[in-house]
């Protein structure tokens, strides 16, 4: 895998940066001191179920854990997504609130949970 890009991952450190992350839900990404946002974990399909998207959320963890009073991070997954959701429980992230039920009624949205993990 090395030099090919097989993946991606955003964290944000900042109330400022979250607002690009949060469009198309119900739920807010979470704000105030000490909570880090990790964003668009992709894996490119050819790299799935090899450990990338694993390595991207303990690198992107790694990187909020530095920041100085970050003691949590959290992220949204698709409702339906069980890949995603699965992969987040085994790295200790907990599901903390889901999207409204009406909210999968609107076209082109799918219903997320926001799941949160401390340090």
């Amino acid at each position: 895998m090395d030099g090919l890009l097989c993946g991606h991952a955003d964290v944000s450190l900042s109330d400022a940066a979250r607002g690009n992350f949060v469009m198309g839900t119900s739920l807010p990404a979470p704000t105030g001191q000490g909570v880090a946002y990790i964003a668009n974990v992709t894996v490119d399909v050819a790299f799935r179920r090899k450990g990338v998207g694993t390595a991207l959320v303990k690198e992107a963890e790694c990187i909020a854990a530095r920041a100085e009073g970050i003691t949590a991070a959290a992220l949204h997954a698709n409702a339906g997504d069980e890949g995603a959701r699965e992969l987040y429980r085994k790295l200790g992230y907990r599901v903390i609130a889901v999207d409204s039920l009406l909210l999968a009624a609107v076209p082109g949205t799918k219903r997320r949970v926001l799941m949160q993990k401390s340090f």
